[in-house]
């Protein structure tokens, strides 16, 4: 398949930290003379879509976000995810499941549990907060260079709710609360959180908006083996595993291109090594590109 001088919608998927890799999928793809249409983000997609949209140089996107990630301000957030990270194995899964294990380290009594249970999340909406407004510009979605789209859900009625118009900011923050950790956020009568949980990678919507090419970046990691599930709440927590498991299947049947950086490894609150990530996002669209190109041949 031959990319250049062919249009795509970018589809960015969730993912926490891991979703840092985007940036180095869509640097390879910028090298290409691919013409990037718009971009579509759930929860940290929904970020990195929107600095590609205000920045086309690829260089100075890199070294706005690493500036940003080595500042003080940022190390502080990132002191704060450390403090109430999981510690297990849970912690290589993605949002809510892997805080399972936090809360059980929490809870020693049934006073506890109903003490974490009534807050309206773990961490305060300042973690997001201050990455939101140390990276973006306190601009309105219609007034980037490249249209953008934020995915997210309205806890209220259900509903997936796509978002377009309306403070950038704002609207990251609402797709990157995941449920349960950070508050939700209110937009008109709506309350949104992120819908990664249950809409990982937002190809379909993507796909509803391209004219040509359905590219997707899939930053989450994959479902492992689980030999014992002890209890009738891991039940419930591993049955949310394999849907959105399921759920990035159906996400993957609806891009034209999929991209799946190695980053399963990386815990999805920590930052600390964002070349790593970064590079893992170049290698895969190479990749990809590698193999389009041989299957054209």
């Amino acid at each position: 398949m031959q990319l250049r001088k062919r249009s795509a919608v970018l589809a960015l998927g969730g993912g926490g930290a891991r979703g840092l890799a985007h940036i180095g999928a869509i640097e390879v793809l910028r090298s290409m003379e691919l013409r990037i249409e718009r971009y579509v983000g759930v929860s940290i997609g929904s970020l990195v879509g929107a600095l590609c949209a205000i920045e086309p140089d690829s260089e100075r996107l890199h070294a706005n976000v690493n500036q940003y990630l080595h500042s003080e301000g940022f190390l502080r957030m990132q002191d704060k995810l450390f403090a109430v990270a999981p510690k297990s194995e849970a912690s290589s899964n993605s949002g809510v499941f892997a805080w399972y294990e936090t809360i059980k380290q929490f809870v020693g009594t049934r006073r506890k549990l109903i003490h974490i249970l009534s807050r309206p999340s773990l961490l305060a909406r300042d973690v997001m907060q201050h990455v939101v407004e140390g990276l973006l510009p306190d601009i309105n979605i219609e007034d980037l260079d490249r249209p953008l789209h934020i995915v997210t859900v309205d806890l209220r009625t259900g509903s997936p709710v796509v978002l377009d118009r309306g403070p950038l900011r704002e609207a990251v923050i609402a797709s990157t609360a995941i449920p349960g950790i950070f508050p939700p956020v209110p937009w008109d009568d709506m309350l949104l959180c992120d819908i990664g949980v249950l809409d990982p990678v937002p190809s379909r919507v993507a796909q509803r908006m391209a004219s040509d090419l359905t590219i997707a970046v899939d930053v989450c990691s994959t479902i492992k083996h689980k030999p014992k599930v002890k209890n009738a709440f891991e039940t419930f927590i591993r049955m949310n595993e394999i849907a959105q498991g399921l759920m990035r299947q159906t996400a993957h049947e609806s891009a034209d291109i999929m991209i799946r950086p190695d980053v399963a490894r990386v815990p999805w609150f920590d930052f600390t090594d964002s070349e790593l990530l970064i590079g893992e996002g170049r290698k895969a669209a190479r990749a990809m590109m590698q193999t389009l190109w041989k299957a054209a041949a």
